[in-house]
């Protein structure tokens, strides 16, 4: 699968946001950039086992906590079932913010506002969490 159109659309959604994608390409197919307190990865890939390409846009939300785990993981799923179009994952032991889907039919649009929304969600919870759990913003 030729995965050159998918990068060129996922260049063209970050001119869209006021991102010059040659500054923020970290390799083929991976670009990673800063939206408020969020540190965004966009990945495009090809999966030989699923013979499927898909697209991810994530960022680190916190540390898994060492103490107060029940509590912090329920909360997690609270959130979940509150937010949209992404979810929160545990990648230990980082709690990531995170969407993901096959790249088939995916616009520019659509990249935007998927981008805008890990931002948004990262930016809100990485805060609300570390005051919550560390007693830190």
């Amino acid at each position: 699968m030729n995965l050159e159109v998918y990068f060129q659309l996922a260049e063209d959604a970050l001119k869209e946001i006021g991102v010059a994608p040659e500054t923020v390409r970290k390799s083929i197919g991976q670009w990673a950039l800063q939206k408020g307190s969020a540190n965004i990865d966009l990945i495009i890939w090809y999966d030989k086992k699923n013979q499927s390409a898909y697209i991810q846009v994530s960022a680190t939300v916190v540390k898994a906590p060492e103490q107060n785990k029940e509590a912090f993981y329920s909360e997690i799923l609270d959130i979940n079932a509150k937010i949209f179009g992404v979810g929160m994952v545990k990648i230990d032991p980082w709690i990531i913010m995170r969407h993901v889907r096959e790249v088939e039919d995916i616009d520019v649009g659509e990249l935007v506002r998927t981008i805008h929304r890990v931002a948004t969600y990262t930016d809100i919870y990485d805060d609300y969490l570390k005051k919550k759990y560390w007693g830190a913003a």
